[in-house]
């Protein structure tokens, strides 16, 4: 019965070692889990601020694009306006080589800041003669 007892003794004592090292293998593994996890944890959070990063750039550049856009329907208009503009100029440059009427207005009287000047109304006066000389 001694014999027994030490082979069942010496058959537990083998089981409680087993399960200390198993004990021991798995709070490695736990270790090595957290390690992990808290790894991950930190990309996690890097990830998530340079994602907020991109999001605030990609703000910032649609806002300029808007800006942008807004700025060449304004330049679009102001070219559309200035090309109507010389269409007509070159219009009443055309119609002074055709009718003389035009060659007799005083052009060194004219004034600097615009097209026609304090004489606009001479140069409307000679449109509508000169108008009338064609009809």
């Amino acid at each position: 019965m001694t014999y027994e007892l030490t082979f069942e003794l010496g058959g537990a004592s083998q089981n409680v070692e087993n399960e200390v090292k198993a004990r021991e293998e798995i709070k490695e593994q736990y270790a090595a889990s957290e390690r992990r996890a808290m790894g991950l944890s930190g990309e996690l959070e890097e990830l998530r601020t340079h994602m907020e990063a991109a999001e605030r750039s990609r703000k910032a550049a649609e806002g300029e694009l808007h800006e942008a856009s807004d700025r060449v329907a304004e330049l679009t208009n102001a070219n559309s306006s200035l090309a109507t503009q010389k269409r007509k100029l070159e219009n009443d440059i055309q119609a002074m080589h055709v009718c003389p009427v035009y060659r007799l207005l005083p052009a060194p009287h004219l004034h600097r800041n615009s097209v026609f000047g304090p004489h606009r109304v001479h140069c409307i006066d000679a449109a509508t003669y000169c108008d009338r000389c064609h009809t």
